[in-house]
């Protein structure tokens, strides 16, 4: 048993522990503040959206937001991740002003060409990548909105490294709450998706406009154009793992938008959304993770402690994805309505990918412990969007939606695989098989005895039944602690 010694009685590193998580949680919580908010918005858009839109039209708002998120990837240049490290190296205030505004306008400059040559290219691009949609108008709404979310990444980076944490999540959670006013009111007058789309390039835009003021106001009017050369180094060099993970996550949409019909796409788009709620979650835990581990990995007896920490956060990893794939259908329903209760199966099959992609967060830091190791990083992501894609182009005419989430969970296998084992052989982590395996096996067993369930008529009494199933391993839990205590 982790923390127990041969007597049972608890050693000092278990004793160590209680502290340890209580001030891990505590920053967790404060980082999954604005996750929770985001995953509420987030919520209550599924919820618009399947009320106004049908299963074909979500298909293609699925096809503008996959635009808008490469859009918006490709035009930052990646410069946002690299902020941190440019800002912390100037050692004086006013180096800092200028090379964070020497970042902004390099983004701006290039995302402004970039529109500007869509504007010509476009829709020949359109013909080619996506069929059956012409760029006028919902694409190139689409694209300018990318274009803002890339203005907008450097200014949000900058409260996030100057450690404003109440402005940074102040302001986005004002802009989700904002955007989810102006989709409702726009869809409940009928204007449709084009209106949709409009409506939400413009909160974009308005909030771009805002971001972009606060920032000139700490950096004021002067750049640093010797930094250019070194932004772009840094900024570019972040960008092959960006799309990495990219087309772990959203590749498969512009494949499957020519395999299977747009009701499909729709039922896709709207189960990976449910799913990925535990994604959200587990990315804004990681934040007080990540560093976290960086403080107790330099300690002596770190690697271990960390280690067993991710022993128990495993398991509790897989109970959340338990508990999003028991109630599945229950969480279509609610959330959306009848039409797409076809999604549910996506929402099991992302909610594991999700959960593994979380077993991932716990893992990764070991890798900065080693400033070699490290570069192994984007190697590793790459190999497992590689592998992503090709399954993909082989699959996905074949699979279908379903297959398309299973490569997804395969992907997301791969990543953990690489990373859990150039940690284990250059960093000192030790991988909790045992936890691993327990949490697979209880899950496999509680999933299938919950499927049983799904034949009973949909009341109190299928709901019951299910929690039932998804709280035994937390009763088991309770009486094997307290039989162990008495002894």
């Amino acid at each position: 048993m982790i923390g127990q010694d041969q007597n049972g009685s608890p050693t000092p590193l278990r004793k160590a522990l209680t502290p340890e998580l209580y001030n891990l949680g505590c920053g967790g919580l404060t980082y999954a503040s604005f996750t929770v908010v985001k995953v509420l918005t987030t919520t209550a858009l599924i919820h618009v959206y399947t009320k106004y839109f049908s299963p074909e039209d979500m298909g293609l708002v699925t096809i503008c937001q996959t635009v808008t998120g490469i859009a918006a990837l490709l035009m930052s240049l990646g410069i946002p991740l690299a902020h941190p490290k440019l800002f912390y190296q100037e050692p004086t205030e006013d180096g800092r002003r200028r090379v964070t505004l020497s970042m902004a306008l390099l983004v701006t400059f290039f995302t402004a060409v970039a529109c500007m040559l869509c504007e010509v290219i476009g829709p020949f691009i359109t013909n080619v990548a996506i069929s059956g949609l012409r760029f006028e108008p919902l694409l190139r709404f689409a694209l300018w909105t990318g274009g803002a979310q890339a203005i907008s990444s450097v200014p949000i980076s900058l409260f996030r490294v100057r450690h404003q944490a109440f402005l940074s999540s102040g302001l986005l959670i004002s802009q989700i709450v904002v955007q989810v006013c102006v989709v409702f009111l726009v869809l409940s007058h009928g204007v449709g998706l084009l209106g949709f789309v409009r409506a939400v390039f413009h909160v974009e835009a308005v909030f771009c406009v805002l971001y972009c003021g606060l920032l000139l106001a700490y950096t004021g009017s002067h750049c640093n154009a010797a930094a250019f050369g070194q932004i772009l180094t840094y900024g570019l060099s972040m960008l092959p793992t960006m799309l990495a993970f990219w087309a772990m996550s959203l590749f498969d949409r512009f494949l499957l938008q020519d395999s299977v019909s747009l009701h499909l796409l729709g039922l896709y788009s709207v189960g990976s959304q449910i799913g990925g709620a535990l994604n959200m979650l587990a990315s804004s835990l990681n934040l007080a993770w990540a560093p976290y581990c960086q403080e107790k990995l330099v300690d002596e007896g770190g690697p271990l402690l960390v280690s067993q920490l991710i022993g128990w956060g495993i398991p509790c990893l897989f109970w959340l994805g338990l508990g999003m794939s028991i109630f599945a259908p229950e969480l279509v329903i609610l959330l959306a309505n009848p039409t797409y209760i076809g999604a549910w199966p996506t929402v099991v099959l992302t909610a594991q990918a999700a959960t593994l992609y979380g077993i991932y967060y716990l893992v990764s830091p070991f890798l900065f412990k080693n400033g070699n190791v490290v570069k192994s990083q984007p190697i590793i992501a790459v190999v497992a969007a590689a592998a992503h894609i090709v399954l993909d182009v082989l699959l996905l005419s074949t699979w279908g939606i379903i297959g398309a989430a299973w490569i997804s969970i395969v992907s997301k296998g791969i990543l953990l695989t690489g990373v859990s084992w150039v940690a284990a052989r250059f960093c000192g982590f030790v991988f909790p098989w045992r936890s691993f395996v327990a949490s697979v096996i209880g899950f496999l067993v509680l999933f299938f005895l919950s499927t049983l369930l799904n034949g009973v008529p949909l009341g109190i009494a299928r709901v019951l039944g299910k929690l039932a199933v998804l709280t035994f391993p937390l009763i088991a839990l309770f009486f094997l602690r307290r039989k162990r205590c008495s002894k």
